[in-house]
């Protein structure tokens, strides 16, 4: 069976007897082998059983995890065609939800396209003896064990095997959920790319920690990176201490520093987190009014466009993130920025109101797009601006059609690939009326 494309989530795409067929590990201009799994109608699941004449596309992944753990679906692409494919991605699901036909900008990619994130989640499990840590295979709590993961900054895989070595060594165990026994959970592990701290946070079983001041002794001194340690348990409301060292890594994007504490949401790639915002701030095209951000999150894009404006507006659902804004806002001695805890669709006509109009709104919500409230409350208002940050195609190509279809019109979109080796992309777009 020839592949001739890939699903949204980076699945090669085979037609075969009048039906879609999805098939995992395989890449446009394989001639494969596979055996069907589950058959619909019009659309089939198959398994690749051998690659008859491989894609010029193919290549071999760096991980020898990448076919199991799930959390690059595209490591056996090559990345310029990587970046080609999610253009597609892109521009698929504008035609096919949005029923838009907007001018679709190559994608921008990285030069080096690894070890860029800054923020790694771990499960913790005993095994034969000994303590492991991966991440769950998809769909499943199966732990898939790591000794090594080229997307993550170094530092983190590096922390994470003197945890397990030092948690071994002061028998502190892995939780079992069979049993209930147990301590570890999962660790979270943060790092700042401008200062290059660490921070780790450990999500406990149990509200104490055994041996807890040897263990702090012995990852300080084998991680002399590591600044902070934090404690983490679930039961009722989530419960945050911190055991040793900083509250916060300070990180920057651009001429910015940002505070991040241990719930805080920040960007995992920094480096193309600046190319995005820079796109967001090419698309503001004069100095001097009043922007919505009305996603806001802990500040991060509103405060990298107040340099242009008169005004930063910012609402955010979580107090904690909101917290995080006016902290972030302080430290850059930005002092043109106001942030509300609240829905952004109570607040957009709020805002309105209160200073006679917007110039700019930004949009950048969660996966599951926008509410169709802020969006017909958007459209009533006399916004003449919209720019829309998304990191879900399907979602965004939605919003994007009901607000063209209520006289928006769209501006050329501008992929940027925040998520190598992945089928994740991320987008922003300029609407104007």
């Amino acid at each position: 069976m020839p592949v001739e494309g890939l699903t949204h989530d980076g699945k090669g795409v085979g037609r075969a007897w009048g039906s879609v067929v999805f098939i995992p590990q395989a890449v446009p201009g394989d001639l494969v082998k596979i055996r069907l799994k589950k058959i619909k109608k019009r659309i089939s699941w198959g398994h690749l059983k051998e690659i008859l004449i491989p894609s010029a596309q193919r290549r071999q992944p760096s991980c020898p995890h990448a076919a199991f753990c799930g959390g690059c679906q595209l490591q056996h692409l090559d990345y310029n065609a990587q970046l080609y494919w999610k253009k597609q991605r892109v521009k698929d699901a504008l035609e096919r939800i949005g029923k838009l036909e907007a001018p679709i900008l190559p994608t921008i990619g990285m030069d080096n396209p690894w070890g860029y994130r800054n923020k790694a989640r771990f499960h913790f499990r005993s095994a034969a003896g000994e303590i492991r840590f991966g991440f769950f295979k998809k769909k499943t709590h199966r732990l898939v064990q790591l000794e090594q993961c080229p997307i993550h900054h170094p530092s983190l895989i590096f922390l994470a095997k003197k945890l397990r070595e030092a948690s071994e060594k002061l028998q502190i165990t892995a939780y079992d959920e069979k049993t209930g026994r147990g301590i570890l959970k999962e660790a979270i592990l943060r790092v700042s790319f401008h200062q290059e701290k660490l921070m780790l946070i450990l999500a406990t079983a149990a509200a104490e920690i055994p041996r807890q001041e040897s263990l702090i002794r012995e990852l300080t001194s084998a991680v002399p990176q590591l600044v902070s340690i934090v404690q983490r348990r679930k039961k009722g409301k989530e419960a945050v201490r911190l055991l040793w060292g900083e509250p916060h890594l300070v990180d920057s994007i651009g001429p910015l520093e940002y505070l991040i504490s241990p719930s805080s949401f920040f960007q995992v790639n920094s480096t193309q987190t600046k190319i995005l915002y820079d796109e967001v701030l090419k698309r503001v095209s004069w100095h001097g009014g009043t922007v919505a951000d009305l996603y806001c999150g802990a500040g991060t894009i509103g405060l990298y466009l107040a340099g242009r404006a008169k005004r930063v507006l910012g609402v955010e659902i979580t107090a904690a993130a909101v917290e995080d804004a006016g902290s972030n806002a302080q430290l850059n001695k930005v002092e043109n920025t106001e942030f509300a805890v609240g829905k952004a669709e109570d607040f957009l006509p709020f805002f309105c109101g209160k200073y006679g109009g917007l110039d700019y709104v930004i949009l950048n919500p969660p996966r599951g797009g926008c509410s169709t409230v802020l969006l017909e409350k958007l459209v009533q208002s006399r916004t003449r601006n919209v720019i829309y940050v998304s990191c879900n195609p399907e979602t965004f190509a939605r919003d994007l059609g009901f607000l063209h279809k209520n006289g928006f019109i769209i501006g050329p979109v501008q992929p940027v690939d925040m998520f190598p080796w992945t089928a994740h992309v991320e987008c922003v777009v300029l609407m104007r009326r």
